[in-house]
């Protein structure tokens, strides 16, 4: 299997100011253009930030995953995996 694109992923949005679309990138790469022709610009921005996010919801998620499996210790990295894990859902939600 490929390996994804390293993070971290970041959003870019002109917020109207320009007729370019909102996109996510990698640093100064370019992943995805969320083309807002038929979605309302805060749905497609919407998109972009939970597109950004997936590679930290892809750690959070691996995290709880090993410590459910018992790979980890469950009482010392629960606190740890939590707080990532509302920081993914943060960044997918466009709270940060």
């Amino acid at each position: 299997m490929a390996q994804h694109t390293a993070a971290p992923w970041t959003t870019f949005d002109t917020d109207g100011r320009s007729t370019d679309d909102p996109a996510v990138f990698a640093g100064k790469h370019c992943l995805a253009v969320v083309y807002a022709n038929d979605l309302p610009r805060k749905q497609a921005v919407a998109n972009t930030h939970l597109m950004a996010a997936a590679p930290d919801l892809l750690v959070a998620l691996k995290w709880f995953i090993d410590d459910i499996d018992g790979t980890h210790t469950v009482m010392l990295d629960f606190d740890r995996n939590v707080e990532r894990a509302r920081q993914a859902l943060a960044k997918a939600e466009g709270r940060s």
